[in-house]
């Protein structure tokens, strides 16, 4: 595999982790000769999915093969419900590893040399760190959540988010953990993709267990008083209860968002400054 490939992996990381669907990536990688017998048990081997995903990553990105990378973007595309989205994160992440790297051989697709010690950890990890707000989101919103980020980041807010912060190789069940824990204050962006996610819910529940101060939005038209929260994991509104939410109903009304935006930073301004 080439390092330029190898890099557009590692770049998307942390959403394969989270959505590739483990039996399906197991058996095509098998049946060509990618992964051994040996790698189907160290897999089976791991007790939760992203932990799973994780090991198949890890022999992929390792794979001495010159082929692998083309064999693991054509198994992607055949996974079933996908669409080809994981497959064309990826290629897009290679082709800007490529164009970039021309440019500047200096240069990494995953994570700058100034920010990675001598074993190539990224030292912007949430590990050791404090993070004023930690925003929970399904990747579905990935785009709101990043304009509520790029707000929170103009008041001056330290901001942690998972896009671009779980480098290749990290466990990124410690990494969000470790995240939540150093924050100061958790909020979960809902919405029915929200409730239906099984990362999510972990990240909701870690963060009441944790006792951690949390200012829910609400994305969408949904109201989560009628079900507009349910999901496979159950009604999150009952995770809520007590709390006052913000509802960010349509970005594109840019008015509206902008006072619900600015209910938030006074909600966080409130707690962290008072």
């Amino acid at each position: 595999m080439e390092k330029h490939e190898e890099d557009a992996i590692k770049e998307c990381w942390s959403e394969l982790v989270k959505s590739m669907p483990v039996d399906h990536m197991k058996n095509k990688l098998f049946s060509k000769r990618i992964l051994e017998i040996s790698d189907l048990e160290a897999i089976d081997a791991m007790n939760t999915i992203n932990k799973k995903n994780q090991e198949i990553l890890k022999l992929v990105t390792r794979s001495q093969s010159p082929e692998t990378y083309n064999i693991f973007i054509t198994a992607l595309r055949e996974i079933p419900t996908r669409n080809n989205i994981l497959a064309d994160m990826v290629e897009k992440c290679n082709k800007k590893s490529v164009s970039y790297n021309s440019s500047s051989n200096t240069a990494s697709a995953n994570i700058n040399a100034d920010q990675t010690d001598s074993v190539g950890v990224d030292k912007s990890s949430a590990c050791g760190e404090k993070w004023d707000v930690f925003l929970s989101y399904s990747w579905n919103n990935k785009d709101e959540v990043k304009k509520i980020k790029s707000y929170l980041e103009q008041q001056k807010w330290k901001v942690w988010i998972d896009d671009n912060r779980v480098a290749g190789g990290q466990d990124l069940d410690s990494v969000l953990s470790n995240g939540i824990e150093a924050c100061k204050v958790f909020v979960p962006c809902l919405n029915r993709s929200y409730a239906n996610s099984d990362n999510c819910y972990s990240e909701l529940s870690h963060a009441k267990d944790l006792k951690k101060f949390i200012i829910p939005i609400v994305l969408g038209d949904v109201d989560p008083k009628n079900g507009g929260l349910k999901g496979k994991n159950g009604d999150l509104n009952f995770k809520i209860t007590g709390l006052t939410y913000i509802k960010i109903k349509d970005f594109e009304d840019k008015a509206t968002t902008n006072i619900k935006l600015n209910d938030l930073n006074k909600a966080v301004q409130e707690r962290l400054i008072g």
